[in-house]
């Protein structure tokens, strides 16, 4: 059975679809086989009690060989652009997903006849509560292991463009900074003001305080432009010390 495709998210990719080896089944293929041939044997030599305890072992070794190919054939090694998922079972299942960016290190183990065959044990280390995780009979072992890097790089990858990508985005289009709340101004004290009439009860002696003077239009915009200053600075456009500096340039030209 081919692992469903409507288990996989969107945007995922399919990249291995794997059952065990065939050398899973090959200790029920050879039982099977030797109670085959007993039961041959027995029949040909018409034993009635030998044919009966043959025919018991062929049905046992047939119910075993049975088991062991629902298993084989329910036994899904998965890899896809995301994610390691191993499942496994009929009614009762188990499962393992790994995420790719999660995996640490890979091991596989091959013996002499296992090499011969091309299978062996793929162990994976993530980072999770679990651990190393074994899967045993795998089909080439070294070449999935060798896919599961490749896979990881284009992940890692993937995620990278999505980040670039992102940032480029903000970049053309910037949010509009919120609105600077207004406050209310202060009365320019550097506008004309009325002169201060003669106060009869003044001290003798002490000489009257002199009027405000007028503010020139020169003194008055370079008042407008410091307080342009002030709200840059306070919308973060200008440093302080950027600030300090206009703001004693504009005040040396009065």
């Amino acid at each position: 059975m081919a692992y469903p495709r409507d288990q996989l998210h969107e945007y995922e990719e399919l990249i291995l679809d794997l059952h065990p080896h065939w050398w899973f089944m090959s200790k029920a293929i050879f039982v099977l086989v030797l109670t085959v041939v007993f039961a041959i044997f027995s029949f040909v030599i018409g034993n009635s009690p030998l044919q009966l305890f043959a025919a018991i072992l062929l049905l046992l070794a047939l119910g075993w060989f049975l088991a062991r190919f629902i298993k084989w054939a329910t036994t899904d090694f998965v890899l896809t652009s995301d994610r390691v998922i191993y499942r496994e079972g009929v009614i009762a299942k188990k499962g393992i997903e790994i995420p790719l960016e999660r995996i640490n290190t890979m091991f596989f183990q091959q013996g002499i006849f296992e090499r011969i065959f091309g299978l062996g044990n793929l162990e994976i280390e993530s980072a999770s509560k679990d651990g190393a995780q074994v899967f045993d009979d795998i089909r080439k072992p070294s070449a999935v292991q060798n896919e599961i890097y490749r896979q990881m790089e284009i992940n890692q990858n993937r995620r990278f463009d999505r980040v670039s990508n992102g940032i480029s985005t903000a970049m053309q289009h910037p949010q509009p900074a919120p609105p600077y709340p207004q406050t209310p101004q202060s009365p320019n004290p550097y506008v004309d003001q009325p002169a201060t009439p003669y106060d009869p009860t003044q001290v003798q002696g002490q000489p009257p305080s002199a009027p405000a003077s007028p503010a020139t239009p020169g003194q008055a915009s370079i008042y407008d432009q410091i307080e342009q200053l002030s709200r840059l600075r306070d919308q973060g456009m200008i440093s302080e010390a950027e600030y300090e500096a206009k703001k004693i340039e504009l005040l040396g030209r009065m």
